[in-house]
C-alpha cells in the first residue's frame, strides 16, 4: 500500500507500506483509513423505553500515521513537515495494487516527532468530509451534439452532408456507482438564445434547479451542489467576464440536487431555445470504505 499527501500548496510526500533498507519513507501503521464512525441523535421520554432515533451522520474521519524514515533523517523529516503544515488542506491518495485509486480530503492536525534520533514520525490528519471518492471526476452529457463524420472524408457533388445532429434524449439515467450521495457540477452552454435554463430531477419533479436569467451564444453557467461547496457562476461570452450567479437563482423553487446511490433519472428543459443547450454534469463517486 502507498500513500500519496499533496498539499494545497504544491508540495507532495509519500510513504509506503514496504520500501527497501535505506531508501524512501516506511509507512509503519495507520489508523482511520477503514471503517467509520457514525453519530447517532435521539431523544428519550421519562415513560418511554430506550429512545426514539431522529437522525444520524457520520463524523469526520481522522487518520493517524506512523511513519519510519529510512535515509537522510534530517533532510527528509524536514521535507515531510514543510509538506505537512499545520492547519494547511490537501489531498490523501490511496494506492493498493489490484484496486482503484481512492482519494481524501484533509486537513493536518498533528505532526509530533519521536526517537531519540527523529526518524519516527507521527502524522494525524482529519478530513471533515468523511468519504472516499474516485480519482477521476464522472461525465455525462445530457443534452449535446454528436458528430457524424470523420477523417479521412469524401464529399460528393450535390448531395447534402450533415456534420452532426442532436441527440434526441430528454431524460437521461446519471449513475452513480458509489455508496453514497454526492453533488454535481451542471454545465449550461448556450449556442444561441435560452431562457431559463434548468435541470430537473424526472422522479421527484418538486426538485430542480432553476436560474432566471437569459443566456446568449457561447454564454456558460456553472452550479455546483456539493455539500459545503455550493456555489454558482456565469460566463458571459462578450466581454469575457465571469461572475456570482446565485443572484438568478429562484431561490422559492432551488434544489441544489444530489445523485444518489444507483441510477438517478435527470431531464433539463428551459423557457425558451431549451434545443440551443448543451447539459454536462459532472460528480466524484464517493465511497464509506477503500
Amino acid at each position: 500500500m502507498k500513500l500519496v499527501y499533496t498539499s494545497d500548496a504544491g508540495r507532495t510526500f509519500a510513504c509506503e507500506t514496504s520500501t527497501p533498507m535505506q531508501q524512501g519513507v516506511l509507512l509503519t501503521e495507520a489508523d482511520g483509513l477503514y471503517g467509520y464512525e457514525a453519530t447517532l441523535f435521539t431523544s428519550d421520554q421519562s415513560d418511554q423505553d430506550g429512545s426514539t432515533l431522529i437522525g444520524s451522520k457520520l463524523s469526520a474521519r481522522r487518520i493517524g500515521l506512523t511513519l519510519k524514515i529510512m535515509a537522510e533523517v534530517v533532510e527528509t523529516r524536514r521535507a515531510v513537515i514543510m509538506t505537512l503544515q499545520p492547519k494547511t488542506v490537501g489531498t490523501l491518495k490511496l494506492l493498493r495494487e489490484g484496486y482503484e485509486e481512492r482519494v481524501i480530503r484533509c486537513v493536518v492536525e498533528k505532526v509530533a516527532v519521536n526517537a531519540t534520533d527523529g526518524s519516527i514520525l507521527n502524522v494525524y490528519l482529519m478530513a471533515p468530509n468523511p468519504y472516499w471518492r474516485k480519482n477521476a471526476e464522472s461525465r455525462v452529457y445530457i443534452a449535446t451534439w454528436e458528430a457524424l463524420f470523420g477523417y479521412p472524408l469524401t464529399i460528393e457533388q450535390n448531395v447534402g452532408f450533415m456534420f452532426g445532429q442532436r441527440t434526441e434524449e430528454r431524460v437521461i439515467n446519471v449513475q452513480n456507482p458509489g455508496t453514497a450521495e454526492t453533488g454535481m457540477r451542471v454545465v449550461f452552454t448556450a449556442r444561441s438564445e435560452v431562457v431559463n435554463p434548468r435541470l430537473s430531477d424526472a422522479l421527484h419533479g418538486e426538485r430542480f434547479m432553476l436560474a432566471n436569467l437569459t443566456l446568449q451564444a457561447n454564454d456558460i453557467l456553472t452550479i455546483q451542489t456539493g455539500k459545503g461547496e455550493k456555489r454558482a457562476t456565469l460566463y458571459r461570452a462578450e466581454g469575457n467576464v465571469e461572475s456570482n450567479a446565485f443572484e438568478y437563482l429562484d431561490t422559492a423553487a432551488l434544489t441544489f440536487l444530489q445523485l444518489s446511490p444507483g441510477n438517478n433519472y435527470l431531464t433539463y428543459s428551459a423557457q425558451s431555445g431549451e434545443d440551443a443547450l448543451t447539459v454536462a454534469v459532472f460528480y466524484y463517486p464517493c465511497y464509506v470504505e477503500v
